[in-house]
């Protein structure tokens, strides 16, 4: 049995990568340009909270792939974000590790990330929305990508219809030089993915 994923793979089952390690292997599958990564799935957080281990090989082959992927070496140029990708969505309910710079750092994120699932935040959101709590989750290692690197980067989130009516058309919000810890914690206010292309014009040269 298999319990880490590359987005390469074929694997595209939410019960193993939940929602966003699923959907991050069909868009890599569909050819965007998805920055590369691995999924711990489910099974991996079964596996720990019975016997606190990690599956170590496993990621070691995974990181060595990543590594081959992006061009890029852990610890130096290249560094890694730790999420949650639950079966179902769980919005902002579970930890986040950003700017990860190497394996031993990234084991103990991706363990923090597995705990989180059992914090006060999550148990009552499961509780509220009737969200199985045996569940569990899987952990998303990827490349970061420095939204806050200058002012031409950014962060943001992009819905292919409105979420709160359901007419198609592009929705979302957008953070200039920002992460994406910025846009979900409330601490900056995003504004309206619309007004991004104006802003983009304004700053192009004629």
């Amino acid at each position: 049995m298999s319990y880490v994923y590359g987005f390469q793979d074929d694997c595209e089952d939410k019960a193993i990568l939940g929602n966003k390690g699923a959907n991050l292997v069909t868009m890599t599958r569909l050819g965007l340009p998805v920055p590369p990564g691995f999924v711990l799935s489910v099974e991996v957080y079964t596996e720990y909270k019975r016997s606190g281990r990690l599956p170590e090989a496993e990621i070691k082959q995974a990181v060595v792939a990543l590594e081959k992927q992006a061009g890029k070496k852990l610890g130096k140029e290249l560094q890694v974000s730790v999420r949650s990708s639950a079966p179902v969505s769980m919005p902002g309910m579970m930890d986040t590790i950003l700017n990860v710079r190497d394996l031993d750092e990234m084991k103990i994120a991706a363990k923090q990330v597995f705990d989180s699932w059992d914090n006060l935040r999550a148990v009552e959101y499961r509780r509220l929305n009737n969200i199985p709590a045996d569940l569990g989750t899987s952990v998303i290692v990827q490349a970061m990508v420095f939204g806050n690197k200058d002012a031409n980067s950014g962060t943001g989130v992009v819905f292919s219809r409105d979420p709160s009516i359901g007419e198609l058309g592009l929705f979302g919000e957008y953070l200039s030089q920002a992460q994406g810890e910025e846009l979900v914690s409330g601490t900056r206010t995003p504004g309206p993915i619309a007004n991004f292309k104006k802003t983009c014009q304004m700053s192009t040269p004629n």
